[in-house]
């Protein structure tokens, strides 16, 4: 199992029974746990309070999101206006529209992205993250950025060296990871990018 392929596999990690590790055997990342495991380091091994701005590009933008997601943000309630949204970090809570009775005090903090992260001190919600700035990333992915993605695991399978994810460390698929880079650089530009 694991990286371990033809050739010597002396370098690649081993687990505890002396077996190679990682490769295609190493399990599933989502990009909540990513975030997940930076908020734990920063919130309880570095004792950060909280986070004035995220920003991320591309898999950092997806990333940036899901800061927000996780630990939480405010917005303020527009007054007694409000709009039919969900508002409680996914788990389908609405507030209502009321465009009537408006007056000058100040909104009271409604709750945006409510994640495990964020405190609840006197009463406030307080998010640990504050502001973020996602760059060149999208909440979701649509059918074309699947389907181009797929294209790309199709390269780097159909190269020999892939071996079914057994590699050899010492001589990877670097053809079907070029052509994979290949696709990814042509999808990642607009038509008009190219004139």
């Amino acid at each position: 199992p694991g990286m371990g392929g033809s050739g010597d596999d002396a370098n690649v990690p081993r687990n505890k029974e002396g077996q190679a590790i990682y490769g295609i055997d190493f399990p599933d990342i989502s990009v909540r746990d990513t975030v997940r495991l930076q908020l734990i380091m920063l919130k309880n091994e570095l004792k950060i309070n909280s986070i004035k701005c995220v920003i991320g590009g591309s898999f950092g933008g997806m990333q940036t999101m899901e800061y927000c997601v996780m630990a939480g943000a405010t917005r303020p309630d527009m007054g007694q206006s409000r709009m039919m949204m969900g508002c409680n970090g996914g788990s389908g809570g609405t507030v209502m529209m009321n465009n009537n009775n408006r007056n000058d005090a100040p909104p009271p903090a409604v709750p945006y992205g409510l994640g495990e992260f964020t405190t609840r001190r006197n009463g406030r919600i307080e998010p640990f993250v504050r502001s973020a700035v996602p760059i060149a990333c999208g909440a979701r992915h649509t059918a074309w950025q699947i389907a181009i993605s797929e294209t790309q695991r199709q390269a780097v399978y159909a190269d020999p060296k892939w071996n079914n994810g057994r590699i050899d460390p010492q001589d990877p698929p670097h053809a079907g990871l070029s052509v994979a880079r290949q696709i990814g650089m042509v999808s990642y530009r607009t038509p008009l990018g190219y004139h």
